[in-house]
């Protein structure tokens, strides 16, 4: 057990998990961040789950006593699920192991789920860092953190509003009563991939578990070195595309819909964006290929995703 309480006798109600794939520098910033939480009242387990058995993994993990295990199948949602199997707590958080945790994350969130013991998943925001080598124009992309909801206190989602899988939280027993993550989508090493965490979301709400965001539950999310070229945004929208169409309660993307959506680009998007890079001196090119190009990849991903 990991804790920054000074009476022992008391137990942990969750447990924090990251999963991590060769990343073990990233890993023990965030571990660092964690264990520094503000409150002495904080109380939480760590689990590290190891996607690739690596050794400066387990050395980090080691170092900062918290607990270790390993996922040898591929894959963040084969990584999650092995957390479900291994933790004992009432709670299990997934904290992205690129995430550097608000010193009082964990004091909100113990406090909401305190407060409000009928919340079965809980979530909470991030805030975008970019990293000294990161490309001046990338920084237009990334001026907004991630925000399931503009609401400013404990708010339940709507069906149409999604946490980010890099700061939610799961009564364990509701894990252990479904189906896990589902493996066929998701990371995989270093293979981009997305939609599991919505996919759990709309698969517990079909089921009547109701979605809760927080935005005092924060933290800083590290826009990595493979998200800053004009390929690696345009290729993040195809995967994103490919999702949404496995994803099987979302809307089936038509043909008709997608000759909407390139109509729509062409004439109102491709203009915006070039009037922008003409007028606007901060709108670089690649900001203008980058807002165009992965419209139309997004739009055919969706539509081909349906299809596979």
């Amino acid at each position: 057990m990991v804790n920054t309480k000074t009476n022992d006798e008391v137990s942990a109600r969750v447990t924090v998990v990251i999963c991590t794939y060769r990343r073990s520098a990233l890993l023990d910033e965030c571990l660092v961040a964690l264990l520094s939480q503000r409150s002495v009242a904080t109380v939480f387990d760590v689990l590290v789950v190891d996607n690739a058995n690596q050794h400066a993994c387990r050395v980090v993990a080691e170092h900062h006593g918290v607990q270790y295990v390993v996922e040898l199948q591929t894959g963040l949602s084969h990584a999650r699920n092995k957390a479900i199997a291994t933790v004992a707590t009432e709670w299990l958080f997934y904290l992205d192991d690129d995430a550097l945790p608000y010193p009082d994350m964990m004091a909100e969130f113990l406090q909401a789920i305190t407060e409000n013991p009928h919340v079965r998943v809980l979530g909470g925001r991030y805030d975008h860092y970019l990293p000294p080598s990161a490309p001046a124009w990338l920084g237009h992309h990334y001026q907004t953190g991630h925000r399931a909801s503009p609401a400013e206190e404990l708010t339940r989602l709507n069906e149409t509003q999604h946490l980010s899988g890099g700061i939610f939280a799961f009564r364990t027993r509701l894990l252990l009563d479904g189906q896990g993550f589902a493996i066929n989508l998701g990371m995989r090493g270093h293979e981009i991939g997305y939609g599991e965490d919505d996919e759990i979301q709309d698969r517990l709400r079909s089921a009547g578990t109701e979605i809760y965001y927080s935005p005092a539950i924060a933290m800083r999310h590290l826009v990595q070195p493979r998200k800053h070229t004009v390929s690696a945004q345009i290729g993040m929208a195809h995967q994103n595309g490919i999702a949404y169409g496995r994803i099987p309660r979302n809307p089936r993307f038509t043909l008709a819909d997608f000759l909407r959506e390139v109509i729509n680009i062409t004439f109102r998007v491709v203009p915006y964006n070039l009037a922008r890079l003409l007028f606007k001196k901060s709108f670089a090119w690649q900001n203008a290929t980058v807002m165009t190009a992965r419209r139309y990849v997004y739009a055919w991903a969706k539509f081909w995703g349906a299809r596979r």
